[in-house]
């Protein structure tokens, strides 16, 4: 499966206001995915490294999480419900959509219809179903 991760570039600064790097995590982030070539893994710097991006990273880095999602991530990787409980959040969903493409916004409809049909949503924790019907619907 290929998908397309857009072809916007990375911004030469990529934490959010207020996030500039005092705290660890956000200097994880910025010293992985200040790079276009970052590699996407398992790792915590990976769960929370869109919290920390400025909506412009966030708009270069969320279709290449997708992507991961879909293509390489383990079947129990922890991002399936990190991602859900970003996708589910008001804010986040607001502030992507406002500066996202029709075709971006779209690749997060098709991985949450993707979601529905690989990643099994019976017998999952009330918290991820509530999450994932929320998400499915921000983003209608």
């Amino acid at each position: 499966m290929t998908l397309d991760t857009g072809n916007r570039a990375l911004p030469e600064s990529i934490l959010g206001i207020g996030k500039d790097g005092v705290h660890l995590e956000a200097q994880a982030v910025s010293e992985k995915y200040g790079r276009p070539d970052a590699k996407i893994g398992e790792e915590n710097v990976d769960t929370v490294a869109l919290i920390y991006m400025n909506n412009e990273a966030k708009l270069y880095w969320l279709p290449r999480f997708l992507a991961y999602l879909q293509t390489s991530a383990p079947e129990d990787s922890f991002h399936f419900d990190s991602m859900s409980s970003k996708l589910a959040n008001e804010m986040f969903a607001h502030e992507f959509k406002a500066a996202a493409t029709a075709d971006e916004i779209d690749a997060v409809r098709t991985y949450l219809k993707w979601v529905e049909g690989h990643i099994s949503m019976a017998g999952a924790p009330p918290l991820r179903q509530a999450a994932h019907n929320y998400a499915v619907e921000l983003w209608k």
